[in-house]
């Protein structure tokens, strides 16, 4: 950990000094969640705030990263009306895997660990987890429409939100022989499908209407 720290500092001291104090913040956030805030108790008997706590890594972490971009401007500020839509989707990306990787059947759960699926019951977790997965997608489409990428992330997001419903009606078909590894996996599909069509179609056209 201290090796990554000190390779991150260095990073950013020769890529801009600017990018230190954002980068500080995000660090000192990290240890602060690695110690559940001092509140170790209080925040795991309430579900809800601990994820939140947890997942506001997820933003910090791409406004740092977007600010490699942005501070780079002639204005060096960031672009707000850019930025929410994505940094928003991003808080909600951490919810989609947090409440993914724990959904599970019933012959899979652990005496002790406190899955969704345990806390809320198997209907309300799915329908939770779908409800990220939209709100998620809904930011995304929001952001694409800012940067001019709307149709060709639509065309990504959508089939992949269609086979996370299809997936939740089977399981919930039958929630003692099932497999909950799908959510976890579709989860992770889902992110990678988001960022690499955010950051990566703007990209392409950028290049498509340079090379025409």
């Amino acid at each position: 950990g201290v090796g990554i720290v000190l390779v991150q500092g260095l990073a950013a001291l020769c890529f801009k000094p600017a990018l230190l104090p954002l980068l500080a913040f995000v660090w000192v956030y990290f240890a602060l969640m690695s110690k559940e805030f001092f509140i170790s108790e209080w925040l795991r008997s309430r579900p809800i705030a601990y994820m939140v706590s947890h997942m506001m890594i997820m933003p910090l972490l791409d406004f740092y990263a977007t600010a490699c971009d942005w501070l780079f401007s002639s204005t060096a500020n960031p672009p707000v009306s850019h930025l929410i839509w994505f940094l928003v989707a991003s808080f909600l990306n951490g919810a989609v895997i947090e409440i993914g990787r724990k959904i599970r059947c019933k012959k899979d759960e652990e005496l002790g660990v406190e899955t969704y699926t345990v806390l809320w019951g198997a209907s309300k977790a799915v329908v939770a987890w779908l409800i990220a997965i939209g709100l998620s997608m809904t930011m995304a489409l929001m952001a694409g429409a800012e940067i001019q990428v709307l149709k060709p992330i639509t065309l990504v997001l959508v089939p992949i939100l269609a086979g996370s419903i299809v997936w939740s009606i089977r399981f919930l078909k039958n929630t003692e022989q099932c497999n909950g590894k799908g959510f976890e996996l579709i989860s992770g599909i889902w992110v990678l499908a988001m960022y690499l069509s955010l950051g990566g179609f703007p990209i392409i056209l950028r290049w498509l209407s340079g090379g025409l």
